[in-house]
């Protein structure tokens, strides 16, 4: 069992109730059926737990080494790795154990190394572990100048990274992309933002054919963006002005008929773009408000879900009065504006936090 490796970002795992949005391509017809919640463990990850888990390797050398994106091969989830332990823990099938900063991203796996990102601080660090051992090869700090509005639980280190097996490639939304060579060399960097996202910035960026794609969705001004993974300049920068609000990380969409294509959940739509220029080749509607998880493909049906109040969807939205009309009929303090306490609405205080009146 030398051979075989698993990664875990201690207190990664959530407690999720699914209820899917499932869509088949083939009949472009989508089913709303439920809807998802996922509630994410606040206390910070300290430990890299290397045992005989779920991302454990088949064979030394083969491409089942690596687990180089979020949720690994396109965002599958799905390992070729059999006979697994059903049991592990610190003292059971316990490889190595590395301290490490806190951070929401996942680990990616190339064949001898393990990338990650974390913060320190208003550090924002990408770090390289020795696969095997679980030695620190070497770690590097991003610049951040600046940071966005973000939320709990999400943290300044959300998106994973992505590798090509021999460099690494990160996305931070107080930074932008950047990239390292194996041995922690700066290749390049882009700096994005300042981004606008109520939670803040989620979404991972994912490497198709010989391009890095990044999705940036906000609530005002978002974009997919394309550039080249070997010199980091734009290929193309597509404007969604109907996107608002989203945290789901693209995937590469094989059709059976003509090329692959990007597929991503968008608010209240899917929408799939070109590889090549980034124009939108075709889009489904219908969907909730707030697009979450990445999609699933198993060959015939994508499978995706999202979360939205029921206020959110077409046609539901409440209308909201002016603020001079608001003003007038509950500003008691007459100070311009309105505050938790002259809230005229009770459900309104228990989400305050969404709005500034």
């Amino acid at each position: 069992m030398a051979n075989s490796l698993g990664v875990s970002r201690q207190s990664q795992l959530s407690c999720c109730r699914f209820r899917n949005n499932v869509f088949s391509p083939k009949s472009a017809t989508h089913y709303p059926q439920l809807s998802n919640r996922c509630y994410m463990s606040e206390t910070a990850r300290w430990s890299l737990i290397a045992g005989l888990t779920a991302l454990c390797l088949c064979r030394a050398g083969s491409a089942s080494d690596e687990w180089s994106q979020f949720r690994g091969p396109n965002g599958s989830g799905v390992s070729c790795s059999k006979d697994l332990p059903v049991e592990f823990d610190l003292k059971r099938n316990l490889l190595w154990k590395a301290d490490i900063p806190p951070g929401h991203s996942s680990p990616v796996l190339s064949s001898k190394s393990i990338f990650l990102t974390g913060f320190e601080g208003e550090k924002l660090l990408v770090l390289c572990l020795e696969k095997q051992t679980g030695k620190l090869l070497w770690r590097r700090e991003v610049p951040r100048n600046r940071s966005d509005r973000l939320r709990k639980p999400n943290s300044p280190a959300s998106p994973s990274p992505v590798t090509d097996g021999e460099n690494v490639y990160a996305f931070f939304q107080d930074f932008g992309l950047i990239s390292y060579d194996r041995n922690g060399q700066e290749r390049w960097e882009v700096p994005l933002g300042p981004f606008n996202a109520f939670w803040g910035m989620a979404a991972s960026p994912i490497l198709v054919e010989d391009k890095l794609i990044m999705s940036c969705d906000q609530d005002t001004n978002s974009f997919l963006l394309a550039v080249d993974r070997k010199t980091g300049r734009s290929c193309w920068r597509i404007a969604r002005p109907g996107v608002i609000s989203g945290y789901s990380t693209p995937i590469q969409f094989q059709p059976k008929t003509g090329p692959a294509q990007i597929v991503i959940p968008e608010s209240f739509q899917l929408s799939a773009y070109s590889i090549v220029n980034g124009d939108r080749l075709w889009w489904v509607r219908g969907l909730a408000c707030e697009m979450k998880s990445i999609p699933a493909f198993d060959g015939e049906t994508l499978y995706i879900n999202g979360w939205g109040f029921p206020e959110n969807q077409p046609g539901k939205q409440v209308a909201i009065p002016a603020l001079e009309e608001v003003l007038r009929g509950h500003d008691a303090n007459k100070d311009g504006t309105i505050s938790l306490e002259e809230a005229p609405d009770e459900r309104l205080k228990q989400e305050f936090f969404f709005f500034s009146l």
